[in-house]
């Protein structure tokens, strides 16, 4: 059997995280998720004003997640 490089293995969602960012990086990445799922059957029947609108609900939620995961600093 192959074993899978290291940077495929899964790793633990909430690593390094407080408790406070886990709930809230779960929470994001749900609502992104029903958001992303909810456009489906628009993307589907090519009803642009509904995907348009989809993705202008959950750009903000992927970007909110990035930034509560992410420890790069801002000034960067």
């Amino acid at each position: 059997m192959v074993e899978p490089c290291a940077c495929l293995r899964p790793t633990a969602p909430h690593a390094g995280l407080s408790k406070d960012k886990q709930e809230k990086a779960k929470k994001l990445a749900k609502d992104f998720q029903q958001g992303v799922k909810g456009a489906d059957r628009p993307a589907q029947s090519k009803d642009r004003a509904a995907v348009i609108k989809a993705y202008e609900a959950t750009a903000p939620l992927l970007s909110d997640f990035l930034d509560l995961t992410s420890d790069v600093p801002q000034d960067l």
